[in-house]
């Protein structure tokens, strides 16, 4: 009887795509992602542009398993673009539907925490 390889860790690729997202430096030893959540954070832009060649270049591991299952590595850089978010810099315009919603987001993870401790 063959046996069914062990499910992947989703929680391990999750922190490698948080912990990149932090630390990634472009040529110019800028913090590409960083700075491009705090703009999202300070609300002067609403998308993150992530380079699939930039985690290749870290991880190349990581890089595939994103490209032969997208959908759900789109969910899990979700979740570590959330962890990663900086708090805003300046002041941030009243709240709007796309701060509902992190508020949600943010509500729904703590929730998921308590009901399933470490």
């Amino acid at each position: 009887q063959a046996t069914m390889p062990p499910l992947p860790d989703y929680s391990v690729d999750q922190t490698k795509l948080k912990k990149f997202l932090e630390e990634f430096q472009d040529a110019d030893g800028n913090l590409k992602y960083v700075n491009q959540l705090q703009e999202i954070s300070n609300r002067t832009a609403r998308v993150l542009e992530l380079s699939l060649d930039d985690v290749e270049l870290i991880d190349d591991d990581l890089a595939t398993k994103i490209k032969q299952n997208t959908k759900r590595y789109t969910a899990i850089l979700g979740k570590a673009v959330d962890q990663a978010m900086p708090a805003p810099t300046g002041p941030v315009a009243e709240e709007d539907v796309f701060d509902i919603l992190c508020q949600a987001r943010g509500l729904d993870s703590m929730n998921n925490a308590d009901m399933n401790p470490a």
